[in-house]
């Protein structure tokens, strides 16, 4: 499997190559693999640090404010990343506040505007699997955790849906997702999938970090909106948040349900 490696692209152009593995991931992924479990099966049995998806919620809308108060001052900003970086249970974390404060700027123009093309000089995506975390803290609606366990699961999708042969699949470019390192000893990585950063060129390396969190966004947003139509809300976790929509199916409960499919 080659890196991902493109230059120009948008998600409209995304979402007309993949609609048919988003339809089929929508109404069919997790059932196919999981014995008949719902993607609301999947977020009902999410557990980080013995707190469950609605104690997940709460602390991505707690971050997410800090984010949005901490945004032009740095000092705040770097405190604030220091405590997502420790509520992901990540190791240290060096990257100056005021290339995240860069980053998550940035992410606001390219949500209105994906055709924006200084993405590799104005995305930080060193140790993707945190820098993600903060990413997603910013705006939960539109960006995923990308870490071992959500690359994973998004691998086991396309796996599935290629009938276990990946050989099959012609849509390389966009769906073959690198996994981030996993530090758990035990963890079993899907076959046929390289792992995040086996590459000796550094900027090739981050190039395909960038490219592997902003195709899974995309690729969650469109398969949260599918799932809107086809399954129940989940209940209301009864936080005050007029920016996280808490009453329907966003890209953060496809993620925390993903995290328990790619353990």
């Amino acid at each position: 499997m080659e890196p991902l490696d493109k230059d120009k692209f948008t998600i409209e152009e995304y979402r007309k190559k993949t609609s048919k593995f988003i339809e089929w991931a929508a109404t069919k992924g997790p059932k196919e693999d999981l014995k008949g479990k719902s993607w609301f099966d999947l977020l009902c049995g999410h557990k980080w640090k013995g707190q469950d998806w609605k104690d997940g919620i709460r602390a991505r809308n707690c971050f997410h404010t800090k984010l949005l108060e901490a945004i032009d001052n740095t000092q705040r900003l770097q405190c604030t990343v220091r405590d997502i970086v420790l509520w992901g249970q990540n190791n240290a974390y060096n990257v100056e506040p005021e290339k995240i404060q860069m980053s998550l700027k940035f992410l606001d123009k390219f949500t209105k505007d994906t055709r924006y093309d200084d993405w590799e000089k104005n995305l930080v995506s060193k140790r993707i699997a945190t820098t993600s975390k903060i990413y997603a803290m910013w705006n939960p609606c539109e960006w995923t955790i990308y870490d071992s366990r959500v690359g994973n699961a998004l691998a086991f999708l396309v796996k599935t849906y290629y009938g276990n042969d990946i050989k099959k699949c012609e849509l390389d470019d966009y769906l073959f997702f690198p996994i981030p390192p996993s530090r758990a000893h035990n963890f079993s990585y899907v076959k046929g999938f390289r792992k995040l950063g086996n590459i000796s060129n550094t900027t090739k390396k981050e190039k395909e970090a960038r490219l592997a969190f902003i195709y899974s966004s995309w690729l969650l947003q469109e398969i949260a909106k599918q799932v809107r139509e086809l399954e129940e809300p989940p209940p209301d976790p009864q936080i005050k948040s007029p920016e996280i929509n808490v009453k329907s199916w966003q890209v953060y409960h496809i993620e925390m349900a993903l995290f328990m499919y790619g353990q």
